[in-house]
This record gives structure tokens, sequence and C-alpha cells, in this order.
């Protein structure tokens, strides 16, 4: 269940990652190309936390035990 969770919030965390900067950079009329790199980066980086959250979770359930 944990690596089924993983894959779900990663990809979540993405897409709201680039649906952040997207909102963010309609109102200040950033060029496309601008705002395309800094999704892609955003994107990247909240889905690689979004990834490593059930696992820090399994892990730190297994430690307090």
């Amino acid at each position: 269940m944990t690596l089924v969770r993983s894959i779900i919030y990663g990809y979540l965390g993405a897409i709201l990652g680039g649906l952040a900067v997207a909102a963010v950079a309609m109102p200040l009329n950033a060029s496309l190309e601008t705002a395309a790199g800094a999704a892609s980066v955003t994107g990247i980086v909240l889905g690689l936390m979004g990834l490593m959250l059930p696992w820090r979770k399994a892990i730190r359930a297994g430690i307090s035990k």
C-alpha cells in the first residue's frame, strides 16, 4: 500500500506544483517559456516530496515501535 500511496502523492505533488506556478505566472503576465520552466522545476521538487512522504511515515512508524 505504501508504494501505491507514494505514486499517487508523487503525481499529485507534481500537478499541484505546476498549477501553483501557473496561478502565480498568469497575473504577472509571465511568458510561456518562463512559466513552463518554473513549473517543471517546481513539479519535480513537489513530486519528489510527495513520493517520499509515505515512506517517511512508514519508517517513522517502524522506529517508534
